[in-house]
């Protein structure tokens, strides 16, 4: 199954000092290529099962959605991933703009879940019963 977003999206959003210092959990100063990777597809994974348990509630199967590509997706999976490896180690303060931008993705995510919001892009096959309601199960109805 294909993720929300890619390793080169997180690794655009992280300078590569960064990454370095994030992916150096042992702090013995030297930090492989592997590590940055493996750190960096954990996050992306945890991401993408968060993001999936939001959408699951509301639109049932999320692998069409996942196919999809889409850029808010995305772009709400890159803040999950940063986040993550951010938070990886302990951080007691998160920086305020990371912060910031973790919190209005789970707010997105939760209105989605909640029926309040859309997911902006999202090209859905389930039949649309009124503003943010869809049902799981097609229904027949007498024309």
């Amino acid at each position: 199954m294909s993720e929300y977003c890619t390793d080169d999206d997180v690794r655009k959003r992280l300078t590569t000092a960064g990454r370095k210092f994030l992916a150096d959990r042992n702090r013995d100063g030297s930090v492989s290529s592997d590590e940055i990777t493996d750190l960096i597809t954990e996050n992306i994974g945890i991401a993408g099962r968060t993001i999936d348990a939001h959408l699951v509630r509301r639109y049932g199967n999320v692998s069409s959605i996942r196919g999809q590509q889409i850029g808010w997706l995305r772009d709400i999976c890159i803040h999950l991933a940063v986040w993550g490896i951010v938070s990886t180690g302990g951080r007691e303060t998160m920086p305020t703009p990371l912060q910031a931008a973790y919190d209005k993705a789970i707010e997105s995510l939760e209105a989605i879940r909640d029926n309040t919001m859309d997911v902006p892009g999202l090209i859905s096959t389930l039949p649309s019963y009124g503003p943010g309601i869809t049902t799981k199960t097609a229904r027949i109805a007498n024309v």
